[in-house]
């Protein structure tokens, strides 16, 4: 059955987790707490507050230049025009999925834009993913036969970014999602002809974007977006010390000259 998006607030904040399992060739798993906010684009200067800055500095903030085209253009033009050229046409809202600046610094692993139909069905997402290298690239997921996104949908697409140290740019995601009036998960497996690699997820319960729910998220986790860099970096300092082979972005690059 597929679920229609209800009439919204401008946005919400999800309190949640990342979880990330690597099946092989070494076992390796972690889950940590994050927040993230899912705004609806066409009140995008409308949601600038204290806590929350847009296009500008403040505790939390979402700047334009750090999705899309990286440019600072309307991502909610640009997020249609790229569904189009890709045959898929979004009649309804656009909503985006990301982790904010917190105290000026941002690193954000991925972003979702979420792309409804005039019903209110859920279309298309962009999975707007960037590297610890200051690479990014877009991921179009759709149905093949253009339906309506459900749990149920095979939804993969090929990889083309140099993304963990560990894998080289060969393989596939297959993306799942479950939308729920009052929680999302995004599941986002990788593998290759052998089978999966590595499951991911991010997930939360959310509650409308207002100053205290802001707040209560800064409170819970004020160091958000340095935990997740700091994270990252430390997990792969396990993996290298396990002894797994480290794919240097210039060895890729030599490899694909």
């Amino acid at each position: 059955m597929v679920a229609a998006v209800k009439t919204s607030p401008m946005g919400w904040v999800y309190q949640g987790h990342v979880m990330h399992e690597r099946l092989r060739p070494h076992r390796h798993a972690f889950v940590y707490p994050v927040f993230f906010l899912r705004i609806n684009l066409k009140f995008w200067k409308e949601l600038d507050q204290f806590w929350l800055g847009i296009d500008r500095w403040a505790p939390l903030a979402l700047y334009r230049c750090d999705m899309g085209p990286r440019d600072g253009s309307d991502l909610m033009v640009w997020a249609r025009q790229l569904w189009s050229s890709h045959g898929i046409e979004i009649q309804g809202d656009i909503h985006l999925q990301t982790f904010p600046r917190v105290w000026g610094y941002a690193f954000v692993p991925v972003s979702f834009f979420y792309g409804y139909d005039d019903q209110g069905l859920l279309r298309s997402v962009i999975a707007d993913v960037n590297n610890t290298f200051g690479q990014h690239c877009h991921y179009i997921v759709a149905d093949a036969e253009g339906r309506p996104l459900t749990e149920q949908s095979q939804l993969r697409v090929e990889k083309t970014m140099h993304v963990s140290p560990f894998f080289k740019v060969e393989g596939h995601y297959e993306f799942h999602i479950r939308e729920k009036d009052s929680s999302s998960w995004m599941g986002i497996n990788y593998g290759d002809g052998a089978g999966c690699l590595i499951k991911t997820a991010i997930a939360g319960q959310r509650q409308p974007l207002s100053a205290g729910s802001l707040r209560l998220a800064w409170m819970k986790q004020p160091l958000l977006t340095l935990g997740i860099t700091a994270r990252i970096l430390g997990q792969a300092c396990r993996l290298w010390a396990q002894g797994l082979t480290f794919y240097s972005l210039n060895k890729i690059n030599r490899r694909h000259r």
